[in-house]
Parts: structure tokens; sequence; C-alpha cells
């Protein structure tokens, strides 16, 4: 919370303070693990929800304003990824990462033909 001037400040763009059991802190300590091997192998974070949508529609789903709300990592807003949470995570393109959030009705695909 101390990068963005306290939990005020968080709250202010995220909707809630900056608990450890928000995605972005789950992020970060992935790539503090092993940050050769996530820089280089990791090409997409999601969360359950939209991998589940990806796996019907048989492709990579965006993951929805609702969801995003919840990773402690998007602006309410402007509904896209807080570049100074962004920057503080110290992942490199993680706004690639995690893809452009959309609207919760957004139609994203149909249902894959192997279904």
């Amino acid at each position: 919370e101390n990068f963005m001037g306290g939990s005020d400040a968080v709250s202010r763009v995220t909707g809630s303070r900056a608990y450890e059991r928000f995605t972005v802190h789950h992020i970060v300590e992935a790539r503090k693990r092993d940050t050769t091997k996530f820089d280089s192998d990791v090409f997409r974070v999601s969360l359950v929800s939209s991998f589940v949508v990806s796996l019907l529609c048989g492709q990579i789903s965006p993951i929805d304003w609702s969801d995003a709300s919840g990773m402690n990592l998007m602006d309410l807003q402007t509904k896209m990824w807080s570049p100074e949470i962004v920057k503080w995570s110290g992942v490199k393109h993680l706004e690639e990462l995690l893809g452009d959030p959309i609207a919760p009705w957004t139609v994203v695909g149909s249902v894959a033909p192997f279904f």
C-alpha cells in the first residue's frame, strides 16, 4: 500500500486495500519464486472463471470487469489495469499477460465443437 500512498489511496483506485489474498500478490509471488521461468514460460494470466470460459469456447477468454475488480489490479474508474499497480508488480508486460478487461455481458464466443 505504501507505494501508492497508503491503504486509502489503493482503495480509491481498486475498491479494496492491498490484502495478500488478491491475485496481484499471487502473481508477484509466483514470479519471485522463479523469475526466469516465469518470464520465459508464462504467456497468459487467467482467473479460474475466465479459464473455464476459455475451455468452453476453445480460445483464450478475457477477464471481465467483475472478476478484474477482485484482483486488486484494476482501476475502477477506467476499468483498465492500474498503471501504478502494474509498475509496482515488477512483472514485465503484465497488461499483455492479462489482456484487456471486458464488460461482463460481452459475448466472447460460442461453445467449442468438441463439446
